[in-house]
This record gives C-alpha cells, sequence and structure tokens, in this order.
C-alpha cells in the first residue's frame, strides 16, 4: 500500500534519461534509514519507478578486482550515507546505471523525506558490459591536501562523500553552507 502511494506522488517526476539540475522532492520517511542501512527494497523500487532504466548499482556490477582496491570496511561502494550539512538528518549518495552509463545520485534528508539531485558532472559510459569501478563512502571533517594534478587544500568541516575511482579519490561532494559543492580530486 505504502509502495503504491509513494508512487502515486513520485508519478509526475522527470525520468532518468532527461535530469535536470533542480531539487525534487523524494518523499520517503527520514527516519526509514539510518547510516548503517543498505539501501532498502523501497528506495530500490522508487529509483525504478521514477527513473524508467535506471537501478542501484550491486556487488554484481563489480569486477572481483575491484575488490582489492576498494576499502573493504565499506561494504557496498555503490552507496554511502551521513549527514553532510549537520541538519542531524541522513543524507545519501548513490551510483546508479541507467543502461549503459553510471550516475550519481545524491538525497538530502528533510524533515519529510528527501531532496534529490543528479549530480550533473558524472556521468560514465560503461561500454559492453564493462564493470564499474567507482565507489563511495564517508569523509570526515578535516583537511584534504591534493598534490597532482596542481597542490591545493580544502578545509571540510562537515562529513563529505567521496567519490573514488578504484583505489583514487576522484571527486569529494560536500555542503558549503549553502548547497552541495565539488572538490575535484583528480
Amino acid at each position: 500500500m505504502l509502495n503504491k502511494l509513494i508512487y502515486l506522488l513520485l508519478l509526475p517526476v522527470v525520468a532518468c534519461n532527461n535530469p535536470t539540475p533542480d531539487v525534487r522532492q523524494l518523499m520517503l520517511p527520514a527516519t526509514q534509514f539510518t547510516v548503517t542501512q543498505a539501501p532498502t527494497d523501497t528506495l530500490a523500487t522508487f529509483i525504478r519507478n521514477t527513473f524508467p532504466g535506471c537501478r542501484i548499482c550491486t556487488q554484481a556490477d563489480y569486477d572481483n578486482s575491484f575488490w582489492s582496491f576498494y576499502d573493504t570496511t565499506y561494504a557496498m561502494p555503490w552507496y554511502a550515507a551521513v549527514d553532510i550539512n549537520d541538519d542531524q538528518r541522513t543524507d545519501m549518495a548513490m551510483l546508479i546505471k541507467e543502461q549503459q552509463t553510471l550516475k550519481l545520485l545524491l538525497l538530502m534528508g528533510t524533515d519529510t523525506g528527501y531532496n534529490w539531485q543528479w549530480v550533473e558532472d558524472f556521468s560514465i559510459p560503461l561500454h559492453n558490459n564493462q564493470k564499474v569501478t567507482y565507489g563511495l563512502h564517508p569523509e570526515p571533517p578535516g583537511q584534504i591536501d591534493i598534490a597532482y594534478p596542481t597542490i591545493t587544500s580544502l578545509i571540510l568541516p562537515s562529513n563529505g562523500i567521496n567519490l573514488y575511482y578504484f583505489e583514487n579519490r576522484h571527486a569529494l561532494y560536500y555542503w558549503n553552507g549553502n548547497r552541495i559543492a565539488v572538490f575535484k580530486t583528480s
């Protein structure tokens, strides 16, 4: 019943093949997820129904060699959950497969559910059933120093979400006080 209600509420949302930079509302109860939980069936169903042709990545999308590079303390590299804007609500990032393209979806916790937003500058073609080589995990507050390609630093005042390419940090998504910002690291 709840799934049908969610589907009816979200029916008019734009499909995955036409992502838009504005933030859309995801009407799932904010208390449904905690930092340590995996994406629920309700969330997976929402992704499939709202974005036709899209699904949350799974372990089957990764080559076995990926696990020799990725920090295995995070058992699900396609999913990260942490409060990145210090509002005491869980925020999430998910790697999403749309046919042969890998995309990144961010969900920001609200009082009534989540606001969602596609990361515009991350759309990776996966040719000939190529396996996923990207992973996500939380980044605690602190100083981030990058020496290549140029020396640069970021003081991260709150948690962030790292996007890795194998063992190399590709980008860090964080709250800059007004919106989600990206610190490119490769």
